[in-house]
C-alpha cells in the first residue's frame, strides 16, 4: 500500500516583521508647544509622534514574558545516520527524486525536509515536495518554483556560493568569531530589503524565502535573512542554524540561534534590519544581536516541535553589553556618556535590563530632559527610536 502526500517548506515562513516594526516608535524632539505628526512609510511604516512638549514622555506598559517552551524534535538525523547524509548529498547534486530505506512517520516526514535545510541553507530550491511512502520507503519529488530554471540550477547554486565567500573576503584579517558574526549580520541587514508583498501571498516572491532571495535578489523575509545568515556562517565554521516560533504580533517567523566561544545566543537579522535609511531613520540597529533566551521571551516563543533549539542563558557576548551600552539602571551621566561616545556617527544605541530602569531613563532623557542637559543635541534635528518591549533607545542626531 502506497500512501501520499504534498506540502511546502513555506508553511511555517510568514513574516512577522511589518507588525513588530510598527510598533518601533520615532519621536521627534520638538519645540516646546510642536504638535506636528509625520507618517513615515516605507519598511513597517514607522510612526513619527509629535510630543506635547520637549518635556513630556509616555510611559509603556508593562508586559509578561512569552512562555518558555520545550523543544521536541521529530525527526534527528543522528537516529537515521545510515542514510541521510547520503540523500543530502543527492539533494546537493540537483536529484530531484530521493528515495529513503525506510518507512518515516507522517509526523517525521516534513522535519526531515527541515533537518536538511537547517544543515544545507544553501539549497534553496527546495520547497513544495510530494512525499509517497510504502512499507518500506519514503519517497520524495521536489518541484521548483517558477523562478528556478532546472537548467540553471548548478549556475544558480554556484553564484549563491560565490556572494557568500565575497562577503567572508570582506571581514577584516584576524576577526574573531563576535566579530565575524557581527559583520554578517550587518553586512545582510544593509543589503536585503524586506518583501512585505512575498510575506502577504509567497506565491508572489517564492525566492524571498530561501538564502538566493537575500543575498543575490536582495528581497526577502525572515526565512530568507535566517538562511542566509546561517550560510555564511557555516562556511565560516560557526555553528549557526534557522529556528523559528510565533512573535507577540503577527505570523510565524523566523531567527537564528548562534554558537561562539562555547556558549549560544539567538540572533535575529530580520528585526534588526530597519529599512528606514530612506526617511532618515537607521539602516540597522542591534537590538537582536546575542541575546539571551530572557531576552527572546520578551517577543516571541519557540515552535516546541523543531529540530534543536538550545538553552540561551549568556549576555557575554551581547552587542549592548560587550560595547558598554547596556545598563541595569537609569545613571544619567553614565548614559549621556555612553551616548556621546557615539554621537559622532550620526547615531547612537543604548539598552536597559528591565522596566524599571526603562521607564526611569524614559522619565529622565525625556520627561525632566535629561537630554538636552548631558548631550549636545538640536531640538529640531534631534529623534529617537524607542523599542518598548527591548528597553532599547536609537537615537539620530
Amino acid at each position: 500500500m502506497t500512501t501520499s502526500e504534498t506540502s511546502s517548506i513555506l508553511r511555517k515562513d510568514n513574516g512577522a516583521f511589518a507588525s513588530h516594526i510598527s510598533d518601533m516608535k520615532l519621536f521627534p524632539m520638538l519645540a516646546a508647544a510642536s504638535t506636528a505628526a509625520i507618517l513615515l512609510t516605507g519598511c513597517g511604516a514607522l510612526d513619527q509622534l509629535g510630543a506635547k512638549t520637549q518635556f513630556s514622555v509616555e510611559l509603556p506598559e508593562k508586559f509578561e514574558l512569552e512562555d518558555a517552551v520545550d523543544v521536541h524534535c521529530a525527526f534527528d538525523p543522528a537516529e537515521h545516520s545510515e542514510w541521510y547524509d547520503d540523500v543530502c548529498n543527492q539533494i546537493l547534486n540537483y536529484q530531484m527524486s530521493v528515495s529513503i530505506p525506510e518507512n518515516l512517520k507522517h509526523s517525521a516526514a516534513p522535519w526531515f525536509i527541515d533537518s536538511v535545510m537547517m544543515d544545507h541553507p544553501d539549497a534553496f530550491w527546495i520547497s513544495t515536495y510530494y512525499k509517497s511512502s510504502t512499507a518500506k520507503t519514503t519517497d520524495f519529488r521536489f518541484e521548483l518554483n517558477d523562478k528556478i530554471d532546472k537548467d540553471k540550477l548548478s549556475e544558480m547554486h554556484q553564484q549563491l556560493l560565490d556572494k557568500a565567500d565575497e562577503i567572508i573576503s570582506m571581514i577584516p584579517d584576524g576577526a574573531s568569531d563576535y566579530d565575524k558574526a557581527l559583520f554578517v549580520h550587518d553586512y545582510i541587514a544593509k543589503n536585503s530589503e524586506y518583501d512585505h508583498p512575498a510575506a502577504a501571498d509567497p506565491d508572489v516572491n517564492p525566492m524571498a524565502f530561501n538564502a538566493y532571495g537575500c543575498l543575490i535578489e536582495g528581497k526577502c523575509v525572515c526565512a530568507g535573512y535566517a538562511r542566509a545568515y546561517s550560510l555564511i556562517l557555516k562556511r565560516l565554521g560557526i555553528e549557526c542554524c534557522y529556528s523559528w516560533g510565533y512573535p507577540y504580533s503577527g505570523e510565524s517567523h523566523a531567527w537564528n540561534y548562534v554558537m561562539i566561544d562555547g556558549k549560544y545566543y539567538w540572533v535575529d537579522v530580520t528585526w534588526d534590519d530597519m529599512d528606514a535609511e530612506n526617511d532618515g531613520g537607521p539602516a540597522v540597529v542591534h537590538t537582536y544581536f546575542m541575546i539571551n533566551d530572557d531576552m527572546l521571551r520578551r517577543t516571541r516563543k519557540s515552535e516546541w516541535e523543531q529540530i534543536f533549539a538550545p538553552e540561551c542563558s549568556s549576555t557575554d557576548l551581547n552587542y549592548h553589553v560587550k560595547n558598554g551600552t547596556f545598563f541595569t539602571g537609569y545613571d544619567k551621566d553614565s548614559v549621556a556618556s555612553a551616548i556621546s561616545a557615539q554621537k559622532d556617527n550620526g547615531c547612537a544605541e543604548i539598552m536597559f535590563a528591565d522596566y524599571d530602569s526603562y521607564c526611569s531613563a524614559l522619565t529622565g532623557l525625556f520627561g525632566k530632559g535629561d537630554i538636552y542637559k548631558g548631550i549636545d543635541v538640536k531640538s529640531d534635528t534631534f529623534k529617537y527610536y524607542r523599542d518598548d518591549r527591548m528597553y532599547t533607545l536609537y537615537f539620530i542626531f
